[in-house]
């Protein structure tokens, strides 16, 4: 009997963490470097929190177009130490292919003239600081070139207002004017 309580316990705080997990995070970082001043401003993440790690989907920019994320593609880490000036620096860092379409004015100039870019960065922590590395990859002799450094400071988490309307109605339903 208390095994079978037990394990029902287990399974009832395994599925609110599960369902909690799902939520999305937004973490907002100022820029602390020219570069970073230039290239983007203000930066939101949009975070998609998971039992052992998590994924950023999206980046939010102040200055230039919001940018999709996707996993490495094609570069691999053993070629992004080969980039770095530090391989230290790349102990956790986790890397992110930037959206083709999205992204195409922010590879061009932060990679002089690249069609593609990458951003390797560790996890995201609130109130830690995050320096983000802009990474091209050349096909033809599988190299990959580090861009640019961009450095931030933490500026806050932020969370959506919860789905419901201010009059207890779900979203659309009359009397929502959002």
């Amino acid at each position: 009997m208390r095994v079978a309580a037990l394990s029902i316990a287990t399974a009832v705080t395994l599925a609110a963490g599960a369902a909690q997990a799902e939520g999305l995070r937004y973490f907002t970082y100022e820029p602390d470097s020219d570069a970073a001043r230039y290239r983007t401003q203000d930066i939101t993440f949009v975070v998609k929190p998971g039992l052992l790690n998590a994924r950023v989907l999206k980046i939010y920019r102040k200055r230039g177009e919001d940018m999709d994320l996707r996993g490495a593609g094609p570069l691999s880490t053993g070629q992004l130490a080969q980039a770095l000036p530090d391989e230290s620096e790349l102990w956790n860092l986790k890397l992110y292919e930037v959206d083709d379409k999205q992204g195409a004015g922010f590879a061009r100039g932060a990679c002089k003239g690249a069609q593609h870019a990458w951003l390797a960065f560790k996890a995201l922590k609130p109130y830690q600081d995050l320096k983000m590395y802009v990474v091209t990859y050349d096909p033809a002799s599988k190299a990959a070139t580090l861009c640019e450094t961009l450095a931030y400071r933490w500026r806050g988490e932020w969370k959506l207002p919860e789905r419901k309307s201010d009059l207890g109605q779900e979203p659309g339903g009359p009397g929502d004017h959002r």
